[in-house]
């Protein structure tokens, strides 16, 4: 199995969206004999349809009898002119003028900066999230369109420089700043209140991972102690950038492997040697979050990064090829489909099943601000003593009901650190199960085991209270570290 390299490749997704342009496609056509499309379509359509072509196709004699046909068995097959290519390629890759914010119109008709882009004018010049735009070029821009707005901040492109005025706790201030080039954003971060931070995915573009990057960047400077990731409504995009892009998200090695006529062939892994999110992620999803959207919740789920909240996702785990053509149109078609590090098949499951099941937009927002809320009021890290009650939490005093102790070289803990690091608790038919937004544990009481996946580990059971190895919660993500000296335990989220 040869590693994808992470390089920019074109993808094309179902739903308009781009997925992936395999390289040996791409390459073997530049040297092709093939003279027409017709030719260079049946070529490859043979080799490389994930659905395979019945032997009427060798008697097909034109590019419109072969889509006709084509889509009969394959319903994203399309045929691109050069034009809609051209435009394709603009629509995830394309570049606009500005100054690096995100606006909003409000009922009254101001205009308010919903986020500022990470590495823009608006950020060097302090912009913030809430600042009012009250004239452009001096310009007023009550009454305008958010359109007529964005029209003056980009200027005719004979401009360099732009005045812009801000409005800000009831006073003005004048900025004169450079225009710059920018990608097109296919995301939108800003933060909430109490830390929350909010970044949407709104498509998933060549640069989205290095936008997420940025903007996960910005948003830690700006106070970030949790994250919403919405993906509801996200079509997809470039496979290949979702998988980059979950390296921010928690997400380590491979995302997701791909599967063609001829079984597994390859995969889609995160790069190396990124740090951790390191702060509790809540990721909306609903029945429009589709293709490499779905690949990201997915792999998110597999690893228990964050908790999965919404609705049952669209349920497209294809992927489509791009074959440029001899006349420099292209043929989009469906070479396979993924299956996620978990091996959760999207396909043919019918979309990624959230961790939480809620419906309504609201409601959706209102259930990921409860669960980061419960997230962050966990202590991040707890420290013990063996044989000791007496404990810090966050450096904070703490006691336990009973003290930690080692048995056969294993640190035994009371399951109170549980509940102290907001897991929730659920007894029925000699079992306790425990789960903290992500991941579970299961307390088989009369089999006095604990059960983490496949591991099954030792319980102990000492006056009334039960305790559990505390090596299971490494398992889930979390830090254990031991120091022999001062036989202390450092448990950490």
């Amino acid at each position: 199995m040869k590693r994808l390299q992470n390089g920019r490749r074109l993808l094309l997704t179902a739903l308009a969206v781009i997925a992936m342009v395999l390289v040996y496609c791409t390459n073997a056509l530049a040297a092709s004999p093939f003279s027409t499309d017709l030719q260079a379509s049946k070529a490859y359509l043979s080799f490389y349809s994930y659905y395979g072509l019945p032997d009427s196709f060798k008697y097909i004699n034109s590019m419109e009898a072969l889509i006709t046909e084509l889509q009969k068995i394959d319903p994203y097959a399309e045929y691109m002119t050069a034009e809609q290519r051209a435009q394709l390629n603009e629509d995830y890759s394309g570049t606009y003028v500005g100054i690096g914010v995100l606006m909003e119109q409000l009922a009254d008709g101001t205009v308010r900066i919903m986020a500022v882009y990470a590495d823009s004018t608006a950020a060097r010049a302090g912009f913030k999230v809430g600042d009012i735009i009250v004239s452009v070029d001096g310009t007023e821009v009550q009454g305008k369109t958010l359109d007529e707005v964005k029209e003056l901040i980009m200027g005719d492109g004979t401009e360099l420089l732009v005045t812009v005025v801000i409005g800000r706790d009831d006073y003005t201030r004048e900025f004169q700043m450079q225009r710059q080039e920018m990608v097109n954003p296919s995301i939108a971060y800003w933060m909430m209140d109490d830390g929350v931070a909010y970044l949407e995915i709104l498509q998933f573009g060549s640069y989205t991972d290095m936008e997420t990057s940025a903007g996960l960047e910005y948003l830690r400077e700006q106070g970030m102690t949790s994250l919403v990731l919405d993906l509801r409504g996200c079509p997809g995009g470039i496979m290949d950038s979702a998988a980059l892009t979950a390296g921010y998200l928690g997400v380590e090695g491979p995302v997701s492997y791909i599967v063609t006529k001829n079984g597994y062939v390859d995969f889609y892994t995160t790069p190396l040697g990124l740090d951790a999110l390191g702060v509790p992620l809540a990721v909306l999803v609903d029945g429009n979050t589709a293709s490499a959207a779905e690949m990201l919740a997915a792999a998110i789920q597999d690893v228990g990064g964050g908790s999965i909240i919404g609705e049952t996702t669209y349920g497209k785990g294809l992927y489509q090829n791009i074959l440029s053509l001899p006349s420099g149109a292209a043929l989009k078609f469906t070479g396979g489909k993924y299956v996620t590090r978990g091996f959760q098949d999207v396909n043919e499951s019918g979309g990624v099943v959230p961790d939480i099941l809620v419906s309504g937009a609201e409601a959706q927002m209102d259930t990921a601000l409860d669960y980061l809320k419960k997230a962050q009021w966990a202590p991040r890290q707890i420290i013990m003593t063996i044989g000791s009650r007496y404990a810090t939490a966050d450096a904070q005093a703490y006691s336990f009901s009973y003290a930690p102790f080692l048995y056969n070289g294993a640190t035994y803990v009371p399951v109170q650190l549980l509940q102290k690091f907001n897991w929730e608790l659920f007894y029925y038919n000699d079992c306790w199960y425990c789960f903290d937004g992500v991941h579970r544990i299961i307390l088989d009481i009369k089999n006095k085991q604990v059960l983490n996946g496949k591991n099954k580990l030792e319980l102990i059971t000492r006056s009334n209270t039960n305790f559990i190895p505390v090596s299971v919660l490494r398992s889930c993500g979390y830090d254990v570290y031991w120091d022999g000296e001062t036989k202390q335990v450092t448990v950490s989220r």
